[in-house]
Order: structure tokens, then C-alpha cells, then sequence
């Protein structure tokens, strides 16, 4: 079968937590799917081994990028190479985030392929608070995260929540992650400058829905945390100098409440 999804993976020194999920993507793999996997860490023995198993079971091509690149350069480097084999579709995902079971993406390509403005469909997490409402550029202030006011929209099966953002689990066109790519110069901190930059420089639109979840796992050990923790050290004032401004996000309090609060498990 024709590849029609490009499953984007990025990874980065957390080599358990890539097994993990390399795991969870075999036991529920979907057909129509290829998995391009790009890492920045450490080479070993073990992962060219489970790398060798992982190709042996579904469709998988291994990158290896220099050591911090960056999430963005990686996310890019991906979206790339989905273009190069001529995959219209990319799963964004990452080592922290499993499969729960064999997805089917049908519907949400359906609904992308016929509204030339749907760019992005983002997913839950059943164990975690997704992020996703409406997002604003507060002049030499902040980005103003709130709830969504938009309604829901209906197309045909599909039940999907207009949004400005959501968390980095979602099924997007490759055209539109070409159109908008990630800031190569923000290792960390890429979030509300990848979506301000979709909502206002491109004519696409975001959706959410809770028809399909995955699991996230928190697993950051030594070594990562002291990468990760660059993010609001260092990023964070790279996205303030960009926007000008003087605090990096402000999200409201109804916002905060509306996105932890805990999820019921779906029928998906």
C-alpha cells in the first residue's frame, strides 16, 4: 500500500524512552504509514540493534542528525525528507509518546483533503492536559493564551474544535509544514512562534479533536533535563528579542483550569 502518512519522530538521548515507543508503534502499526525517525543523541550498540528490529517489522528509515541540533532543525530535517518521498501527510510525534492502539487516520485525511484551508488536526493525550485554545500576540507584551470560543464543526463522522494551537501530537498537510517550518534558531521554546507564524503568515487552520488519543511519558533523565532547561534560560529570551516582547506567554486562569483537567478514556 501506498505510504500516505509520514509518522515524524524525533529523539533525543533518551534512548529507553525511544524503545518504548518504538514498541508501542510496532504492536498498533497502520498500514498506510512509514516511520521516519531523526536523532540527535548518542550512538550505541543497543539502538543500531533495536533500529535493525524496528526496520525488519513496519517501513523505516533512520536519520542521524549532529549532536543538539535542535527540535526544530529536526522537526524540519523530517518534514523534508516526507517531501523528498512525496508523502502528503506527517504525524508529528516524539520519544515521549506511544501508540495505545492501531489508529485510523482515514477520516482526518478526508477532512484535510477537501478543505484547502485545514492544515492541522491535533489529538489528545489520555493522560495529560492538552494544550490547544486561541492564541494572540500581545503587542511589547506577551502571547495571551486562552480558551477556544470558536464552535464545533462537523464534517461528516468527525466532531473538530477550531483552534489556534494544540500540543505536538497532530496530523498535518506536508505542504503546510513546508510553508511554515519550525525556527531552526530555537532548539527550544518553538511552540507559540510555530503556530503565531501559521495563524497569521499562512492560510491554514487548526482543529482539535478527542476521537484519537495517545499516551505521553515523562522520562527525563540527568543528562536531558540539563539540555531541556535551556528552554526558558536561554530560548525563551530569543523568542522575547524576536517579538519584542517583555514576557514570554500569559496564559488566563480559566485557561490553566480547562487544559488540566483530567481525561476520561475514549472509545477510539
Amino acid at each position: 500500500m501506498e505510504n500516505k502518512i509520514a509518522i515524524l519522530l524525533t529523539t533525543f538521548i533518551r534512548d529507553q524512552l525511544l524503545f518504548k515507543t518504538l514498541q508501542s508503534i510496532i504492536e498498533n502499526y497502520t498500514s498506510d504509514c512509514i516511520l521516519l525517525i531523526v536523532d540527535q543523541g548518542y550512538s550505541s550498540e543497543e539502538k543500531k540493534i533495536t533500529i535493525e528490529y524496528t526496520q525488519s517489522q513496519i517501513p523505516c528509515k533512520y536519520y542521524t542528525i549532529p549532536f543538539d541540533s535542535g527540535l526544530s532543525y529536526a522537526r524540519n530535517f523530517l518534514v523534508n525528507k516526507a517531501k523528498e518521498l512525496e508523502i502528503s501527510y506527517c504525524l508529528l510525534m516524539a520519544d515521549s509518546l506511544q501508540f495505545m492502539k492501531e489508529y485510523d487516520f482515514s477520516s482526518y485525511i478526508n477532512f484535510l483533503e477537501n478543505n484547502t484551508e485545514a492544515g492541522i488536526v491535533g489529538f489528545d493525550l489520555d493522560n495529560y492536559g492538552t494544550w490547544r485554545g486561541n492564541l494572540e500576540l500581545i503587542p511589547n507584551k506577551y502571547f495571551y493564551i486562552d480558551i477556544s470560543k470558536e464552535t464545533h464543526i462537523i464534517y461528516k463522522d468527525l466532531i473538530l474544535q477550531p483552534v489556534d494551537h494544540v500540543s505536538n501530537i497532530f496530523l498535518a498537510k506536508t505542504q503546510t509544514l513546508i510553508e511554515n517550518p519550525w525556527d531552526d534558531e530555537l532548539k527550544l521554546m518553538e511552540y507559540e512562534d510555530f503556530f503565531w507564524r501559521l495563524k497569521t503568515n499562512t492560510k491554514y487552520k487548526v482543529y482539535w479533536t478527542d476521537r484519537l488519543q495517545f499516551h505521553y511519558t515523562k522520562n527525563r533523565n540527568n543528562e536531558y533535563e540539563q539540555y531541556r532547561n535551556r528552554a526558558t534560560r536561554e530560548f525563551r529570551k530569543l523568542v522575547e528579542q524576536k517579538y519584542k516582547i517583555k514576557r514570554w506567554v500569559y496564559c488566563t486562569p480559566a485557561f490553566l483550569k480547562f487544559v488540566r483537567k483530567p481525561h476520561a478514556k475514549k472509545e477510539i
